[in-house]
C-alpha cells in the first residue's frame, strides 16, 4: 500500500496565543509515522511555519505564539510512513487568527433584576464581525430552562418573561463571528426583585339577579418602569416624587400592560411640552399617543396597518400654566377612549 493524500478538517478559527492542533483525516493506506505542516500568510504567501513532528496520531500542534491574532493564513499537511516516504500535499486550507471575543451581559446590576419580564442587554467586542447571537436560560442549578432562537439582528437583546419573584437564575450569551468564532458570557446569575400581583382585568361587572345587584371585581395592575435607554441613561428626581424627562430621557413600563384591552389609567404630570407626545401607550394592535394641546389632553389611536386615526379629546381646562400639576384620568373602553382632566393644587 501506498500513503494517501490527507485532508485537513480543522481550523476555521484559532487563537495564536494558545497551542492549536490542526486536524487531518488519512482514512486508509501505510500508517502515517510522521506529518509536516505548513503554514503561509495567505496575503502574499509568505512562509510563517515549516515543522515535521513524529506521532502516529492525525493531528499537528502549533505552538503558541507562532501565529499572530487578526491575521489571515493558509495551510497544508503532508504525512511519512515508516519507509520515509512522504504523500502528496493536502490541499490549502484558509483560516483566521483571532483573540477570543469579549462577551458580556451588561444589564445585570448588583445580580438583581426589577421586573418578571425583562429585556436582557449584551456587548461583543471583537476584531471579527458578530454574525449571531443566542441567549439561554438556566435555573440555579445549571439545568437548561430555555434556548432562545439565533438572532443575526446585531443587537444583542433578549425579552424573556415570566421569571417568578425570588427565584435564582442563570443566564448565558454565546456568540458566533463571521469568521466561526465562538464567544460567550459565561453564566450569569441574577433574581427578580419586584412587587406582585400582575393581573390582567381593571374591572369586572357580574349581573346578580337574586340580589338585585351587581358585583364588582377591580383589579390592580402594577407595572414597573425603568430608565430608558437602559444603557448609560441616568434619570433626574425633583423632590423625589417627580422624574424630569426634559432631558431626552424616558421611563420605560414594558410589562404587565397593553392597550388592547379596556383598562383605567391615571396619570400625574406637569410642564407638559405642546402639541408634543408626552405618553406612548402600545399593544399588538396598535398604539395610543397622548399629548397636551389647547388646554386639553388629546388621546390619538393608531391601529397598525392603517391609515385612519382615532382621536379623542378631554374637557377643556381654562389654562394650564408650567407650574400646574394635572391629573389625567384615562378609559378605554372596546374601541372608545374617555379623557378626564383636572388641575391638583
Amino acid at each position: 500500500m501506498a500513503l494517501i493524500t490527507p485532508v485537513i478538517t480543522d481550523p476555521v478559527v484559532l487563537d495564536a496565543t494558545i497551542a492549536n492542533d490542526i486536524v487531518f483525516v488519512a482514512s486508509s493506506g501505510d500508517q502515517v509515522v510522521a506529518n509536516n505542516l505548513v503554514i503561509q500568510l495567505n496575503s502574499d504567501n509568505t512562509e510563517i511555519y515549516n515543522q515535521e513532528v513524529t506521532s502516529f496520531v492525525l493531528s499537528h500542534n502549533v505552538p503558541l505564539n507562532t501565529l499572530t491574532n487578526s491575521t489571515e493564513y493558509k495551510c497544508r499537511v503532508r504525512t511519512k510512513n515508516s519507509a520515509g516516504t512522504y504523500s502528496t500535499w493536502s490541499d490549502w486550507v484558509v483560516f483566521w487568527c483571532y483573540a477570543p471575543p469579549t462577551v458580556a451581559i451588561t444589564n445585570i446590576v448588583n445580580a438583581v433584576i426589577n421586573n418578571q419580564t425583562y429585556s436582557f442587554v449584551g456587548s461583543y467586542t471583537s476584531d471579527s464581525t458578530l454574525e449571531s447571537y443566542r441567549y439561554t436560560l438556566y435555573t440555579s442549578a445549571s439545568v437548561l430552562i430555555e434556548s432562545f432562537d439565533e438572532l443575526y439582528d446585531g443587537l444583542l437583546t433578549q425579552q424573556i418573561t415570566g421569571l417568578e419573584n425570588g427565584i435564582t437564575y442563570k443566564l448565558c450569551l454565546t456568540t458566533m463571528s463571521v469568521d466561526g468564532l465562538t464567544g460567550t458570557s459565561g453564566l450569569i446569575t441574577f433574581t427578580p426583585n419586584y412587587s406582585s400581583p400582575r393581573l390582567t382585568s381593571a374591572l369586572t361587572i357580574v349581573d346578580t339577579p337574586a340580589s338585585a345587584g351587581v358585583t364588582l371585581t377591580a383589579s390592580v395592575i402594577q407595572v414597573l418602569g425603568s430608565s430608558y435607554p437602559t444603557s448609560g441613561t441616568t434619570l433626574t428626581y425633583v423632590s423625589n416624587d417627580w422624574v424630569d424627562l426634559t432631558d431626552g430621557n424616558a421611563v420605560l413600563f414594558d410589562t404587565g400592560f397593553t392597550c388592547d384591552t379596556d383598562f383605567i389609567l391615571k396619570i400625574w404630570c406637569k410642564t407638559l411640552t405642546e402639541d408634543e407626545t408626552f405618553l406612548t401607550l402600545y399593544g399588538d394592535y396598535g398604539t395610543i399617543k397622548f399629548k397636551q394641546y389647547q388646554n386639553k389632553i388629546h388621546a390619538y389611536k393608531y391601529l397598525t396597518g392603517s391609515t385612519l386615526t382615532a382621536h379623542f379629546a378631554s374637557n377643556a381646562l381654562a389654562s394650564i400654566a408650567s407650574t400646574d400639576v394635572l391629573f389625567v384620568w384615562v378609559k378605554q373602553i372596546s374601541d372608545a377612549i374617555d379623557i378626564q382632566i383636572e388641575i391638583i393644587p
